[in-house]
Order: structure tokens, then C-alpha cells, then sequence
């Protein structure tokens, strides 16, 4: 897996939308500092991100962990147990959204996550084809029937096992459980952080 960019709106100390990207331009040096992905992409091997103290910046880190953690271990929560999830303090109530762009045995996919501590509310992948992305599955929680809409295309999920998905889980998460090839290849990713969501 090589990540591409993160965004992060609504997480912790982060309340305005911001996006990290690895994407280099073509005005960066090409060096050992850099390396390109199997689609041409230029991505830096490493970022620093500078601020003062309190600016947020191990909070992105932390974001990052979270969203890897959700995406492939949030089916190890108990049913009914709350998303480990803290919005910003301004608005409490509205949904954390992350958004992670990486790279995956030569495809570049885009996963999405608006959540609260009670439930998904969207949830979304999609990869990156000729004519732009096209999704593998979105899930959306409908207010009026109290439960999600789910779409798939190719994902490998059969509708009975996805109306089975909890509010708490992700659908990655989920889906591996049942055995679909490419949820069990994002689970079975790693992500390295000398920090956690706590």
C-alpha cells in the first residue's frame, strides 16, 4: 500500500477540511528522496509537517491511525459499543469525514468514512479507472427506513452478508469476515505510527 493523500475534516483539533498529500510535482528534484508508483505517480519517501505547538499535527498522524483501524479492525467491536471516534469541540455533533487515496497492486483506490460515535453515516471505496473513479460499494445510512443503502459493483459482498454489516463496522471490515478477496488484502495492510487514536 502506498499512500497517495489523506484529508481530514472534523477529527479532534482538525476542524476545517485539510489534505496531506505525497504527490510530487514536477518541479520536485528527482532523486532518491522520491520513487514512482507502477502508474507514473511520483510520491515523496518522506514529509515534514511544521507548526506550533497545539497546530494539529500529531493529530493528523492520529487521524491516519484511526482511519487504518477502522477500515480493517472495527469489526472486533462489540455490537452496540461506540466508534472511538472525538469530533472537533466546535461542532460535536456533526460526522468526522476522512478520506485515505493509496495505491494497491497497481491500482489507485479511494476510500471515504463520515462517521459519529452512534454509527457510519457514509462509507464508500472506490478505484480509479479510465474514465475517473468508479465505486466498488457505497453504504449510506437512510434516516427514514433507519438503515443503510448499500450498492455494489464488484466488490464480491452478496447483499444478505452487507445488510449484515453493523452501524459500528466498517463494510472492509466486514466484508473480510466473509471472505472477499480484496476486503481481506486491505486488512491485512499495515500501518506504522508511533501514535494511536488515543
Amino acid at each position: 500500500m502506498h499512500i497517495h493523500t489523506l484529508t481530514v475534516q472534523n477529527f479532534q483539533s482538525i476542524h476545517d477540511p485539510i489534505t496531506v498529500s505525497l504527490v510530487l510535482n514536477k518541479n520536485a528534484p528527482d532523486d532518491h528522496r522520491s520513487w514512482i508508483t507502477a502508474d507514473g505517480t511520483r510520491l515523496t519517501k518522506a514529509l515534514a509537517v511544521l507548526g506550533a505547538n497545539g497546530s494539529g499535527k500529531t493529530t493528523i498522524i492520529k487521524s491516519l491511525a484511526f482511519l487504518y483501524w477502522f477500515m480493517a479492525h472495527s469489526f472486533q467491536l462489540p455490537h452496540g459499543a461506540p466508534i472511538p471516534v472525538l469530533a472537533h469541540f466546535c461542532t460535536p455533533q456533526e460526522p468526522t469525514m476522512l478520506e485515505l487515496e493509496f495505491s494497491l497492486a497497481d491500482k489507485l483506490y479511494r476510500y471515504r468514512v463520515s462517521l459519529t460515535p452512534e454509527r457510519v453515516v457514509q462509507e464508500s471505496l472506490h478505484v480509479r479507472q479510465q474514465r475517473g473513479f468508479a465505486y466498488l460499494f457505497t453504504r449510506v445510512w437512510n434516516t427514514s427506513t433507519a438503515q443503510y443503502d448499500i450498492k455494489q459493483q464488484q466488490f464480491g459482498l452478496t447483499p444478505k452478508e452487507a445488510a449484515k454489516v453493523r452501524p459500528n463496522a466498517s463494510l472492509i471490515s466486514t466484508a473480510a469476515q466473509f471472505d472477499v478477496a480484496l476486503a481481506q488484502q486491505l486488512t491485512q495492510l499495515h500501518i506504522s505510527a508511533n501514535v494511536d487514536v488515543m
